[in-house]
C-alpha cells in the first residue's frame, strides 16, 4: 500500500516544483523586460536632453 501511494506523491511534488520554477522564470523574464524598457526610455530622454542643451548653446 505504501509503494502505491509513494510514486504518485513523488510525481505530484515533482510537478509542483516544476510549476514553481516556471513561475519564477516568468517573473524573471518580466523583470528583465521592464529593465530593458527603462534603459531605452532613459536613452531616449538623454538624447532629448542633449538636443535641448545643444539648441540652447546655439541660441546664445
Amino acid at each position: 500500500m505504501l509503494k502505491t501511494i509513494k510514486i504518485p506523491l513523488i510525481a505530484t511534488f515533482i510537478v509542483a516544483f516544476m510549476f514553481i520554477l516556471q513561475g519564477l522564470q516568468i517573473i524573471n523574464l518580466a523583470k528583465m523586460e521592464l529593465e530593458r524598457d527603462n534603459f531605452f526610455d532613459l536613452f531616449i530622454k538623454s538624447n532629448e536632453l542633449k538636443n535641448n542643451i545643444s539648441s540652447i548653446n546655439y541660441k546664445s
